[in-house]
């Protein structure tokens, strides 16, 4: 009778240890799910920016300090300013009965592919009209594509400071899916493609020149060909190509999938970029 009940206290012992330990082993794959659904980006600065409708970004405009929403609307963001504005967030939504989709340098395309841009002293959005002229979109880029295709046209910041070679603007035509770069007259589209999608690759946004894939991010501008060699020997000199290329930055890498959205500025030294838990980090001079 004593050896059954030695053998009883031993068992209820053991079921209690294992009890113990399937909790605990809960609990810690329940803490390593939630660090891991709650995953912040490594190696980039976090933002406290107080604006509720950055988790909707689908493209920034830098010099105006822009936005455009998922839902097509548009606001005024500040960044460079610590003041708030007077509702009392980082944000300000432009009132529009219109629904906008993407900039073209600082033009403002909406869906029904007119172009708009947003007028700073009177804080009003104003139609834009080619035959007058200006900065926004040169007049030779109107006759090269249909107005539908408006929203194919991307505008390369890096040929501002880049080559002559380097293409202002570039267009992404779906078809084909492939990126072509202008003339420097800008009046035609040249035939050899800029850069091509791989057979199982696609784009999941374009803004500016700057293209996100299931695979990559890629830029467009000047690219290092030997760059680990040039910078490791006095001796290498640095092949330079101005190309389509995708970001070799292992931060940028080794996160690919955490990041909802990315622009980057100033040969991508600088950034704004959501993630997937709609975290906001934005590097800004």
């Amino acid at each position: 009778m004593k050896k059954v009940l030695v053998i009883l206290v031993m068992t209820l012992m053991i079921a209690i240890e294992m009890t113990g330990c399937s909790r605990k082993n809960n609990n810690i794959i329940s803490e390593n799910q939630n660090q891991e659904d709650n995953k912040e980006l490594s190696g980039f600065i976090k933002s406290n920016i107080n604006c509720d409708a950055l988790k909707n970004i689908v493209d920034f405009n830098n010099y105006q300090s822009l936005f455009i929403t998922s839902n097509g609307e548009l606001y005024q963001i500040s960044i460079y300013d610590a003041r708030l504005f007077s509702n009392g967030t980082s944000c300000k939504k432009i009132e529009s009965n219109k629904r906008f989709v993407k900039f073209i340098k600082s033009g403002i395309l909406d869906s029904q592919n007119d172009i708009y841009y947003f007028n700073s002293d009177s804080s009003k959005l104003e139609l834009y009209n080619p035959s007058i002229g200006d900065t926004l979109m040169p007049n030779n880029i109107y006759g090269t594509v249909s107005k539908d295709k408006y929203k194919n046209i991307m505008y390369s910041r890096a040929a501002e400071f880049g080559s002559d070679n380097l293409s202002l603007y570039l267009y992404y035509d779906e078809a084909k899916k492939s990126i072509y770069g202008y003339s420097r007259d800008l009046s035609q589209i040249i035939d050899m493609p800029v850069y091509s999608l791989s057979e199982n690759e696609y784009i999941e946004y374009v803004i500016d020149d700057v293209v996100k894939t299931n695979k990559a991010i890629y830029v467009y501008g000047e690219h290092i060909l030997n760059k680990s060699e040039c910078e490791k020997y006095i001796d290498v000199k640095c092949e330079k190509k101005y190309e389509f290329y995708a970001l070799e930055d292992e931060k940028i890498t080794s996160q690919l999938e955490y990041i909802k959205f990315a622009k980057f500025f100033n040969g991508y030294r600088e950034y704004m970029i959501v993630d997937n838990d709609d975290n906001v980090y934005v590097f800004l001079k």
